[in-house]
């Protein structure tokens, strides 16, 4: 007779497939939602796990006689989400590409123009790859087939700073722009109350945030050299600063969801309760 634990590995989990979509959105550089075209993006599979970690910190004060120390709270530390999202094609888009380096090599010294190189290989990708993903588009296959590259430096953005040709007029040096925040929404899971209420997170679901990780694993590639599967481990941390504001979050009742953890427990306020 099979045991508990091979009957419950063979049983197939009804959240196996699921509808639901996270979002990236991106701010603009006050923290407000980018409302500039292709400032969203959803991703192409829902991870498999999702990490949400919240630190808290205590300051340990020996107290002499004593058989423990006293705990002086300090802070409640870093909120951190993290999980891993994939992305798969069975479409090459870069499948009927020229090479972009045959064009920018001198066949006499073997040299490499770099400017030629990076030019043709610009051109390279608008012709290629945006007729592809127009064709695919047309075809209602896009989601399915996405142009990893362009997946993956639309990611990075989130990583790197920008810089102004503009200069400072109280230093005189180009005008630095810290990498832009995102919203993480991820509907109808209430992540966006689990950190506190009153702070900048919480609104449709979503938590405001900063990019503190994008690992890109290359899986495999097709004949032409574009990308077939990636996997992308993404990580971030709540902000409480959106432009020159400052939010803290608190404990609250976000959304009745303390109220109605009573069920949870199997729990009847007793009377008086609030």
């Amino acid at each position: 007779m099979p045991g508990l634990g091979s009957l419950a590995s063979g049983l197939q989990s009804v959240s196996s497939t699921k509808r639901g979509e996270i979002y990236l959105i991106r701010c603009d550089d006050k923290g407000a939602i980018d409302k500039e075209p292709g400032g969203a993006r959803k991703f192409q599979y829902f991870p498999a796990s999702i990490s949400d970690s919240k630190a808290v910190t205590y300051q340990s004060r020996e107290v002499p006689g004593g058989s423990l120390p006293v705990y002086q709270w300090t802070s409640s530390g870093e909120r951190s989400i993290s999980f891993t999202v994939y992305f798969t094609t069975d479409i090459d888009h870069m499948a009927a590409s020229p090479d972009p380096l045959a064009a920018s090599i001198n066949l006499r010294t073997g040299a490499l123009d770099a400017q030629a190189a990076s030019e043709n290989t610009l051109k390279v990708f608008d012709n290629a790859a945006g007729k592809t993903t127009d064709r695919l588009k047309a075809a209602g296959a896009l989601e399915r087939n996405p142009f990893i590259p362009g997946a993956l430096v639309w990611l990075r953005q989130f990583m790197l700073p920008r810089y102004d040709t503009a200069s400072s007029k109280m230093t005189g040096v180009p005008i630095t722009f810290a990498p832009r925040k995102l919203w993480l929404v991820i509907p109808n899971s209430g992540i966006g109350g689990y950190g506190g209420e009153g702070g900048w997170s919480g609104v449709g679901q979503g938590i405001f945030c900063h990019m503190t990780q994008c690992e890109v694993t290359y899986e495999s590639f097709f004949p032409s050299g574009n990308i077939r599967h990636a996997n992308v481990s993404l990580g971030f941390a709540e902000n409480a600063q959106q432009g020159t504001a400052v939010k803290f979050p608190q404990f609250g009742m976000p959304n009745g969801l303390v109220a109605k953890a009573y069920g949870w427990y199997g729990l009847t306020p007793s009377r008086g309760t609030k």
